[in-house]
């Protein structure tokens, strides 16, 4: 088809440089990484390629306990790395699954996270107000502030 390239490659080592994308949509994809252990690296690749305000929607088995941990690590995992989290539902709240699909072998922790990548700016301020509220200082306005401690 003309415009479409398919490339071939690992979720945890994107072949595309940061912010290449406004969109990213993975379905069912990284619980199967096999290179890695930790599936939220996966996560965090989407993140990188995407541009700032871009979207990003996922659907895979979050909810997982021998494959993610828990949510919170794949939420924690996404807002590192630059995403901010509108939505975060059971796949079931959704659609509702029927048998065999509502199974633990199936789609049981299925989850749909989606959301926007916050711009540079926004990454860079909260990194420094966090790194002045260590300091035990608190940052106002806008302007450049040096932290050393």
């Amino acid at each position: 088809m003309p415009g479409i390239e398919f490339v071939s490659s690992t979720a945890s080592k994107l072949p595309f440089d940061d912010a290449s994308f406004s969109r990213v949509v993975s379905r069912l994809t990284f619980h199967e990484v096999k290179d890695v252990r930790d599936k939220a690296i996966g996560l965090t690749e989407a993140i990188r390629v995407l541009k700032s305000g871009g979207r990003f929607a996922f659907v895979d088995l979050f909810d997982d306990p021998d494959t993610y941990h828990g949510r919170e690590l794949v939420i924690e995992a996404i807002a590192k790395a630059g995403g901010e989290l509108e939505s975060a539902r059971c796949l079931s709240q959704i659609a509702p699954l029927k048998w065999p699909m509502d199974t633990g072998k199936a789609l049981k922790y299925a989850v749909v996270v989606a959301g926007t990548k916050r711009s540079a700016d926004y990454v860079r301020r909260r990194s420094l107000r966090r790194d002045v509220a260590r300091c035990g200082r608190q940052l106002r306005g806008g302007g450049a502030v040096q932290v050393s401690c």
